[in-house]
């Protein structure tokens, strides 16, 4: 068994600990506060302030009509692409008749 004095040394190396733990723990609750509070701050000064929210809308909108002409101009290019296939295996097979005759 271990003696009394074995017990006060091991006692007193956990006790240190636990005080650097809980430093520790009341510096983060701490930080987490901090940042807590300047998240709010940030969100009271985007959404509550009405230029910054029809900026926002004007932007998002603006977003869909660009991914609107995005995708008219990719569909565009799908058609051309497979257009041009096609005209290139009419040519080889013209060429490949004009051949063999």
């Amino acid at each position: 068994m271990a003696t009394l004095e074995e017990i006060q040394e091991i006692v007193t190396a956990t006790d240190g600990k636990v005080d650097q733990l809980l430093i520790w723990k009341a510096s983060h609750t701490k930080e987490h506060e901090l940042i807590e509070r300047d998240v709010a701050d940030s969100r009271a000064v985007l959404f509550e302030n009405p230029g910054v929210v029809s900026k926002v809308n004007t932007l998002w909108n603006c977003n869909k009509d660009v991914t609107k002409w995005k995708d008219f101009w990719m569909s565009v290019l799908r058609y051309l692409i497979v257009a041009v296939i096609v005209a290139v295996v009419c040519w080889l097979l013209l060429l490949y008749k004009g051949i063999s005759l």
